[in-house]
């Protein structure tokens, strides 16, 4: 029983440190690394990028490279934009609700709201190393696990692992985080141009 008690305890420290970390921090600035590995073809897929999280599910994901890539949400609309791929071609834009897309998980996790998350029906553990979030049947797809290597001292989140019932993975490492960064023209709302093409269901 003791034993339990101070895992228990260990565990709710823990959440409390990285909640502490990003806590009335917002907006959150990340410049990542990512690799995307497929399972079925052992191909790994690597891009890098840099995104802002604000409140209320507000988020601005910009890929760089290999191929440029936005999505965009105030909370209420998600936009996903692919440029063109070169002059005289045009762009694209797929225009969702909230309700129809799955990223309200991730986003929380980024900014640090782990008990949000147990609140919401999702399992929290902990290794000797990372935090585990499992998401709650039928919540997130084909999404098992999402692993969290955390600092200790800080609360920090350093790294991201999505782990599919596929056996595709998706790694996220944080190159660098500011905290009450500011936000980029634009902001978290998307307005196509004269040569997007929308596509809205």
């Amino acid at each position: 029983m003791l034993l339990l008690a101070f895992a228990l305890s260990a565990h709710a420290l823990l959440v409390q440190k990285v909640e502490s970390y990003y806590l009335n921090r917002s907006p959150i600035f990340v410049e990542f690394d990512q690799k995307l590995t497929f399972a079925a073809t052992k191909v790994t897929q690597s891009k890098n990028g840099r995104l802002w999280l604000g409140g209320e599910g507000k988020i601005r994901w910009e890929t760089l490279e290999p191929e440029p890539e936005l999505l965009v949400s105030d909370g209420k609309t998600y936009w996903f934009y692919t440029p063109p791929f070169s002059k005289g071609d045009r762009g694209q834009v797929l225009i969702r609700t909230a309700g129809q897309v799955q990223t309200d998980l991730l986003s929380e996790i980024l900014r640090g709201s782990l008990s949000n998350l147990e609140k919401k029906g999702h399992k929290i553990s902990e290794t000797a190393k990372e935090v585990v979030v499992t998401p709650k049947p039928k919540s997130a797809g084909d999404l098992k696990e999402i692993q969290l290597t955390v600092d200790h001292a800080s609360g920090k989140i350093d790294a991201v692992k999505l782990v599919y019932l596929s056996g595709n993975l998706t790694q996220i490492a944080v190159k660098k985080l500011t905290l009450k960064a500011p936000v980029p023209p634009g902001g978290f709302r998307f307005s196509p141009d004269r040569n997007t093409d929308i596509i809205a269901e």
